[in-house]
């Protein structure tokens, strides 16, 4: 091949005649000049080591090289192609160098991902052979529910009196009221209904009504050719009952005969009249709503917004009086109820479990619009709690004075 010399033999290569010309000589000084010099298939040329060496300590930099190389090789003439050559070879250098600058630092930035991600493992593992090795759960780490648990803790007040603890329903056991119970409260409080509906008016949004002022409204202009002129449309209020009412009924175990008894009374008298006026929705809820065979439980369901009253009201008292949460409860259902107004209205007979509690529970409920009255059965306590909005009922027939003097009152200050 062109410019590959195939090794003679030592007689050819060495002439021992002399120092003088020897062709076999100059033939290998001329290849190894040229940079042509190939020993069974392997390059030992100058040129070759060079190239080697090039492209292990700087990768790339010699084919960047070659084409201006090659061309300088056949077209370098004078001075002036130099130096073009030379800031062609500059700028090629350059760029090279600013290419591996690149690779190096994509290179280190996978190596650091590449660390942190093996130093994240390696705590994850650590972590998680500290969980297995543990002997003990408080050894454990901590999870969501426990680093909660422990936030509210430290959060909560620590008189126990200012302690509240979230509502829990339960299932009281109810009993049909007696019949002859039934119609003497029916005749104790006759017209009870009539009177509490003028208090339980609340104004109804009327969106649409035709008259003859207005904005005049085109779709009536048909109305003109029988001669009525109520063509204009205006929107506007109008008195109605749309009130939600809830009646809180204390069944604690403070509750003797007599008073459960003449509780669940007013609270039917009171709940029988309020169903009957249209536009009043209606709900009751026992507290606490525990059993002796069930305890723990705050509130029990007795009639829910929107089911028809029954006679059936708690058979027995029991347990104490979680005034405090029960309003809150009462409070969450009534916020996903439609009505303008909304009403809560406590039967009980005694103190609540925290005074304060249930003071910022109707502090709470005062500012959200809805409104609280008590009634005591043949207890006082509960004006220290509602001073201007409580009554106290020591029988079934003055319920009536007692409550029409309690919302008249109410209805003054609101005026």
């Amino acid at each position: 091949m062109p410019g590959e010399l195939q090794v003679p033999d030592s007689e050819t290569l060495w002439n021992t005649k002399g120092r003088g010309y020897n062709p076999g000589l100059f033939h290998f000084e001329h290849h190894l000049a040229h940079g042509a010099f190939v020993v069974g298939g392997r390059d030992y040329s100058p040129q070759g080591i060079v190239a080697k060496t090039m492209e292990r300590q700087y990768p790339g930099l010699r084919k960047a090289l070659d084409g201006i190389l090659d061309r300088m090789r056949d077209s370098c003439k004078d001075t002036g192609d130099c130096i073009r050559y030379a800031l062609e070879l500059e700028q090629a250098i350059l760029q090279w160098y600013s290419e591996q600058t690149d690779v190096q630092q994509r290179r280190k930035k996978d190596e650091s991902i590449t660390k942190n991600s093996l130093d994240t493992a390696k705590v994850s593992l650590d972590a998680l052979a500290s969980m297995l090795n543990a002997s003990s759960s408080d050894e454990l780490p901590k999870g969501v529910g426990e680093s909660l648990a422990e936030r509210i803790e430290l959060d909560s007040p620590k008189d126990r009196q200012k302690q509240l603890r979230v509502a829990v329903i339960g299932q009281k056991r109810l009993a049909e009221l007696p019949p002859g119970q039934l119609s003497r409260i029916e005749r104790q409080t006759a017209g009870l209904g009539f009177r509490l509906q003028g208090f339980m008016q609340a104004q109804k949004w009327l969106p649409v009504m035709p008259g003859a002022r207005g904005r005049f409204f085109s779709s009536l202009c048909h109305r003109l050719a029988v001669g009525n002129s109520r063509v204009f449309v205006k929107n506007g209020f109008r008195e109605s009952p749309n009130t939600a009412v809830h009646i809180l009924l204390d069944s604690s175990g403070s509750m003797n005969d007599s008073g459960i008894m003449l509780a669940n009374a007013v609270c039917y008298a009171v709940g029988k009249a309020l169903q009957g006026i249209s536009g009043v929705n209606l709900g009751i809820t026992a507290f606490p709503g525990a059993n002796r065979a069930k305890r723990g439980t705050t509130v029990a369901p007795v009639l829910r917004h929107g089911e028809k009253l029954t006679a059936r009201f708690p058979e027995i008292a029991y347990g104490m009086t979680p005034m405090a949460e029960s309003l809150w409860w009462v409070m969450q259902q009534m916020c996903l109820l439609r009505e303008n107004r909304k009403i809560i209205l406590i039967i009980t007979d005694g103190e609540p479990d925290s005074i304060p509690a249930a003071q910022e529970a109707f502090n709470q409920a005062q500012k959200k619009g809805v409104e609280c009255y008590g009634l005591g059965i043949m207890c006082p306590s509960i004006s220290t709690l509602l001073p201007h909005t409580s009554r106290v009922v020591e029988t079934l027939p003055q319920l009536a004075p007692a409550l029409f003097e309690l919302l008249e009152g109410a209805l003054r200050r609101n005026a």
